[in-house]
């Protein structure tokens, strides 16, 4: 089963161009968001406007089950579906066109889904996802470095010059590319699908770590829990020597997998800190992903400093979703459910998500933060240092 089709069973697909559709010609960008890497489009669906993850990695497009019944949209029975994390419910819905300030979008079908859970995670409410079909119906380039996205029209667009094209192939409406992995002097081909939505650099499936015998018995891990749609999972984190990613070789980068042996087939995905690496083209229609490397793209990795998570709903406090035991944030006395008040002089809660978790990700840096919890306030004093 694939990880998102057993996320959510492969049992309807939205249709790509199936619908007339309308999107610009190459021209300026979409209105989005990018918070910690994951990418919102600004769009709406029956008159309701919202923010929408653009997510390559998930085979089809849904929508969030409120935005979907204040629309006044028909409904499926609801049926049971395997995520990661657990089983979630999920109906189905034809949700008419979905205007972007640069175009309309048409999918033939939805997939309905409670999405709440995920606002502190990003930040923002979360109307929607934006999917397989979505990509495969525009040419999408994604900026990072400018934070910026464009949708152009397949026909006659041609890609820019001095861009790297990777071969991209689809199978089950899951985009692959090869990478090159290199751990203990051992060279690994490993096929890894375009993640978007995954804030994983490299986030490997366990069978292919079993299998490869990819991390060697001794080598410096990190035991995490991971947050998905279906609920919590468990993951190890550790560095491997080096990958190849299109034309950037990316030092020591991070690498995730799972306790979960049942996917098989592939590697696992390449997310969100390897695709901010580059200005980064999706081109299905000519089966290909082109790449253009920013200048700190073959930098060393900096993951989490602190060793915690921190989520916030809009306008709310910052609460501490996730401590990795033997991280600086656990040595700290810090604990899930914690609300940060302040770091430093400065209220947690103004900061911004995104802005915040950048804080965390300073090696060396000491702060002193005003923790919450239970009613009291503590002060505890955070020296971050490169991890895993």
């Amino acid at each position: 089963m694939h990880r998102r089709s057993t996320v959510l069973s492969a049992l309807a697909l939205a249709c790509v161009g199936c619908a007339a559709n309308t999107a610009p010609e190459t021209g300026p960008a979409v209105r989005a968001q990018f918070v910690d890497g994951i990418i919102l489009l600004e769009a709406s669906v029956a008159g309701t406007t919202g923010w929408w993850i653009l997510d390559s990695g998930y085979e089809y497009s849904l929508v969030d089950s409120a935005v979907a019944n204040a629309a006044g949209l028909t409904l499926s029975a609801p049926e049971t579906a395997a995520q990661p994390g657990g089983e979630v419910t999920q109906s189905w819905t034809q949700p008419g066109p979905v205007e972007l300030a640069r175009g309309t979008f048409h999918a033939d079908s939805m997939a309905v889904l409670d999405f709440s859970g995920l606002a502190p995670i990003v930040g923002l409410p979360v109307a929607g996802l934006l999917g397989h079909d979505f990509f495969s119906r525009y040419v999408i380039t994604i900026d990072y470095a400018a934070r910026e996205v464009t949708l152009a029209e397949p026909e006659g667009w041609r890609a820019p010059n001095g861009s790297t094209e990777l071969a991209v192939w689809i199978e089950n409406a899951e985009p692959f590319a090869l990478g090159t992995l290199w751990v203990n002097d051992r060279t690994v081909p490993a096929k890894l699908k375009l993640d978007t939505g995954s804030l994983s650099a490299l986030g490997l499936n366990g069978s292919f770590v079993a299998q490869n015998l990819l991390i060697p018995e001794g080598w410096p891990r990190l035991a995490v829990s991971g947050i998905a749609v279906g609920g919590a999972t468990r993951n190890f984190v550790a560095r491997i020597d080096s990958m190849r990613f299109g034309p950037a070789v990316i030092p020591a980068p991070v690498t995730g997998w799972s306790e979960d042996l049942t996917r098989v087939g592939d590697a696992g995905t390449v997310g969100a800190p390897v695709l901010a690496r580059f200005r980064v083209t999706f081109d299905y229609t000519r089966h290909r992903l082109l790449l253009e490397p920013t200048p700190d793209a073959a930098r060393r990795t900096v993951w989490n400093a602190s060793g915690m998570l921190v989520a916030q709903v809009p306008d709310g406090p910052v609460v501490v979703a996730r401590v990795v035991p033997g991280t600086p944030a656990a040595e700290a006395g810090i604990t899930a459910g914690d609300v940060v008040v302040r770091v430093g002089d400065r209220p947690a809660e103004g900061i911004g998500l995104d802005a915040l978790r950048a804080h965390f990700r300073r090696p060396g840096q000491r702060d002193t933060l005003v923790i919450a919890r239970d009613g009291v306030t503590h002060t505890v004093d955070l020296l971050q240092r490169d991890l895993p």
